[in-house]
């Protein structure tokens, strides 16, 4: 058996995430920075996985017992679950087996270095960690955020509704960066939701002709918030006239379940709508509709921010 390397992650400040991984490319294919301080112990119930990728692992048994119920099932893909273990069966040649409650797995990916890594990461990897954060009490939401003075404010919108080029501007406008991308909501002191980094790097483009780059996201991404405001972007580029609607509680929570990680099998989901109908019971939400004028929009959140 080769020696394993490991790397640990920071979660909301915090070292929960331990990966072990028997090539450079297993790391590469998790698409996630490391940040941790060593003075900082290891937190003993942190999630760990055993990330294989090399030729020769093509081998290693995964075994998928008799007595198991399907929870998914698509050409490529098979998930099954026995108990508080889940397996999965990816593309004919990828397997996991996940336990929710030891908050433990291990992912072999055959011949890993012949594949792409955003592939594996997306499709693959990913899964198998919302899985495990979701049962650690962390659901996964596809989300931007910043911290205001009051709180951490979740930025939800579709791909290209202009997420990073509204939260680049309120950091120019002295917002605090949360997430460019993925945030995690988890429950924290007396009964309040608070935002939890994830230790994702940003992809970022310089302009909108050059090719999105992975760089490191400011310190403040470690930052823990409650979350107090959220903005529904619904950017219509053909559209000049900038307006911010403030919307009910149950229809912000309508809203917010569409951006709940889709990895989340059934029982996962039902905590996650039960944790969305909490953040919009104590959150001020708004949809913001415009894109026009792309300065004109960010001034009109950073005013609402500010409270003018």
């Amino acid at each position: 058996m080769k020696k394993l390397h490991r790397k640990i992650y920071l979660i909301g400040g915090e070292p929960e995430l331990l990966v072990y991984g028997d090539i450079t490319a297993v790391f590469k294919a998790t698409e996630l920075r490391t940040a941790y301080d060593r003075s900082t112990g290891l937190k003993s119930n942190a999630i760990r996985i055993y990330f294989f990728g090399g030729a020769s692992c093509g081998n290693m048994p995964v075994e998928i017992p008799h007595a198991v119920r399907l929870l998914y099932e698509s050409e490529d893909v098979v998930l099954k679950a026995h108990g508080a273990v889940r397996y999965g069966d990816w593309y004919g040649r990828a397997r996991s087996v996940a336990n929710l409650q030891q908050k433990q797995a291990i992912i072999v990916v055959p011949g890993l270095n012949r594949l792409n890594i955003d592939f594996v990461s997306r499709f693959i990897f990913r899964p198998v960690l919302d899985s495990l954060l979701a049962a650690s009490g962390y659901i996964p939401f596809h989300a931007a955020g910043v911290v205001s003075s009051d709180g951490g404010c979740l930025i939800m919108g579709t791909a290209g509704a202009g997420k990073s080029s509204l939260v680049k501007g309120l950091v120019e406008s002295g917002f605090q960066f949360l997430a460019d991308d993925r945030i995690l909501i988890k429950y924290g002191g007396p009964g309040g939701l608070f935002i939890h980094a994830f230790p994702e790097f940003i992809r970022y483009a310089g302009s909108e002709q050059s090719l999105k780059r992975m760089i490191s996201p400011p310190d403040t991404a470690d930052t823990v918030v409650p979350v107090t405001r959220i903005f529904f972007l619904d950017g219509n580029k053909s559209d000049d006239c900038i307006n911010i609607r403030h919307i009910s509680k149950a229809e912000a929570a309508a809203k917010l379940m569409q951006y709940i990680s889709t990895n989340l099998e059934p029982e996962l989901r039902r905590q996650a709508f039960t944790i969305t109908g909490d953040i919009c019971s104590t959150s001020c939400a708004c949809v913001v509709n415009g894109w026009g004028d792309p300065h004109g929009w960010i001034q009109a959140v950073t005013d609402v921010l500010k409270g003018k």
